[in-house]
C-alpha cells in the first residue's frame, strides 16, 4: 500500500513532481521506495511536526543540496525551520537553479545499487536536529530557608553547601548558518532521518513491491543517505 508521506519523531516528508503532485512511496522490508521515472522533476518536502525550531538536512546521492559536498550528518549545514513549519528544497543548491530529476538507470546499474555496492547511488535522505534549550535555573535564596531565620545579623565568612560548586555540563556546538544561532541537541545524531530509495518500476515490480507480484522480495542492503554519525531509526 502507497503513502503520501513517511513521518519519523519531530519530521514528515513527502516529494512532489512539477505538478504539484504528490508522489506515492511504498514501505517495503524496513525501508521506503519511489517509483522513479525518468526525467521527472520533483523537489523534497519536510514539513515540522513540533513546535520547536529544526535544522533540516536533506541529501541527494549522497551530496548536500545545499552546497557541492559530500552530505555528512555532523559537519554540513542545513536549513533551520520554525515549528509546525514547512521546508521546500526544489533542487540543487541555496537558489536551487538546478532541479532534481530522476535518471533512469539499466538493469546492471540497479543490481549493483540494490546489493549496496554503489554508495549512496539514488538516495533522498532527510535529517532533523533539534534545537538545544538551556534548563531553566531557579534562583536559591538562603534567606528563605527556615533554618537561615534569625540568622541575618550574624557574621558569616565563605559559606559552602547547597547551591555552589561546579559541575560538568553537557558539551554544546553551537552552529552559525547564515544569520541564525543554532544549537543542535545532539551535535552528531538526529533526532529524525529518513532515507527513500528512487527505483524504476520493473524493480519495484520485480520485488513484489507494487501490486503486480512477480518478484521474490528480497532483503537488499542499501547505502545510506548521510555519513557520520547514528542513524538507526528502523527505516534503513
Amino acid at each position: 500500500m502507497s503513502q503520501s508521506s513517511f513521518s519519523l519523531g519531530p519530521i514528515r516528508v513527502s516529494l512532489v513532481d512539477s505538478t504539484g503532485r504528490t508522489l506515492p512511496m511504498y514501505r517495503h522490508n524496513g525501508r521506503i521506495y519511489v517509483k522513479a521515472v525518468h526525467g521527472l522533476e520533483y523537489k523534497i518536502i519536510a514539513n515540522s511536526e513540533t513546535p520547536g525550531r529544526l535544522e533540516v538536512l536533506t541529501s541527494v546521492d549522497g551530496r548536500d543540496t545545499l552546497r557541492n559536498a559530500p552530505a555528512d550528518l555532523r559537519f554540513s549545514d542545513g536549513m533551520i525551520i520554525s515549528g509546525y513549519s514547512r521546508y521546500e528544497v526544489p533542487g540543487w543548491g541555496k537558489e536551487a537553479t538546478s532541479p532534481f530529476i530522476f535518471t533512469a538507470f539499466d538493469r546492471q546499474t540497479v543490481a549493483v545499487q540494490a546489493t549496496g555496492s554503489a554508495k549512496k547511488l539514488g538516495v533522498i535522505a532527510v535529517a532533523a536536529f533539534r534545537e538545544y534549550v538551556a534548563p531553566k535555573i531557579t534562583p536559591f535564596n538562603y534567606r528563605d530557608e527556615p533554618h537561615a531565620k534569625g540568622l541575618e545579623s550574624m557574621s558569616m565568612g565563605p559559606m559552602r553547601g547547597a547551591g555552589m560548586g561546579t559541575g560538568m555540563g553537557d558539551r554544546v556546538d553551537h552552529r552559525n548558518l547564515g544569520t541564525t544561532r543554532f544549537t543542535r541537541a545532539n551535535p552528531s545524531t538526529p533526532d529524525a532521518m529518513i532515507e527513500i530509495y528512487p527505483m524504476p518500476e520493473w524493480w519495484l515490480i520485480e520485488e513484489g513491491i507494487l501490486p503486480e507480484d512477480h518478484g521474490h522480495g528480497h532483503d537488499h542492503n542499501h547505502p545510506a543517505g548521510f555519513t557520520g554519525g547514528g542513524n538507526d531509526y528502523g527505516l534503513r
